[in-house]
């Protein structure tokens, strides 16, 4: 079950649309949050999503806001995790702005199986991408394929990543803008190769993928909203290697325990492990700065 906040104009489409998927929804009319910021609790949470998911704990498995284009991540929901539920974000001025995202949901199946590992080509990201493609190989052995930056050019990336990955892991730096490796991948290099298929999920553990700056549309943003993938994890700031290499470790224990099966069951269990263990507090400060775009109730499978 998915509970969706947004304005009145966009229940039909998300009920109709959503509902083919044979995904339970659950609509919210989505607050003003003009009358919501006069409430000095709720300065960073303009549409009073933590209420809402603290009375919908145990009753739903997600929330997804749908919210202005000319709003920044940062500023749409105080975290990744909100009252014990995942939140995913939508950016639309109508209901048909989210037409690409909801066609990405229906046409997952012919996209590709694959979960695919991507690196800077850097010996110290490659290192830790070769072990996060051995914790994933053990929760799905057939699928894993390594598309480093030191084997693989921008152009066959974008190729490959058109194939629609059902999972695609990015480690490295990034701007606002785009990844800094493959001699670096902007939305133009991405959108150029047509006829594509949807990704399932992209995690970038780097910085800056959904940061809005200067009026600029972040990267992972256009990923979901043009519909080239269903939920895009990612961060609205930098964060330090320290950090992105301790929580890769932390994901990558979690699929190697083969404990998760979406990207909500994903950041439910690292916040909760992040959270109770004392040495990680860096790491938990820098998981607060992610964000899931599109759905966050994704699977992996």
């Amino acid at each position: 079950m998915l509970a969706c906040v947004a304005p009145d104009t966009y229940k039909r489409m998300l009920s109709e649309e959503l509902g083919t998927l044979k995904m339970g929804i659950q609509f919210h009319r989505r607050p003003s949050p003009q009358l919501i910021s006069k409430r000095p609790k709720l300065t960073n949470d303009p549409y009073a999503i933590g209420p809402l998911a603290k009375k919908l704990r145990g009753k739903v498995d997600g929330i997804l806001v749908v919210a202005p284009l000319n709003r920044s991540p940062h500023r749409t929901i105080p975290g990744p995790l909100v009252n014990g539920l995942p939140v995913g974000i939508v950016f639309s001025n109508q209901p048909e702005d989210l037409q690409p995202w909801v066609d990405s949901l229906r046409n997952q199946k012919k996209g590709s199986p694959v979960w695919a590992v991507l690196s800077k080509w850097n010996d110290y990201f490659l290192t830790r991408s070769q072990r996060v493609a051995k914790w994933l190989r053990v929760s799905n052995p057939r699928a894993v394929e390594t598309w480093f930056a030191d084997d693989v050019t921008r152009d066959e990336l974008c190729e490959r990543l058109a194939t629609g990955p059902r999972l695609t892991w990015y480690m490295g730096h990034s701007r606002s803008r785009g990844l800094s490796a493959y001699h670096g991948v902007r939305w133009p290099h991405i959108e150029e190769v047509t006829p594509f298929s949807p990704c399932g999920t992209v995690i970038a553990l780097s910085c800056d993928t959904l940061k809005r700056e200067r009026g600029m549309f972040p990267f992972g943003c256009q990923w979901v909203s043009h519909g080239r993938t269903a939920a895009f994890f990612g961060s609205v700031d930098s964060i330090s290697m320290q950090s992105t290499l301790s929580m890769a470790y932390e994901i990558g224990a979690l699929f190697e325990n083969k404990t998760v099966n979406t990207i909500g069951d994903l950041i439910t269990q690292l916040e909760n492990r992040l959270h109770s263990t004392p040495y990680l507090s860096d790491t938990h400060r820098a998981f607060k700065s992610y964000r899931i775009i599109g759905n966050p109730i994704q699977t992996f499978f």
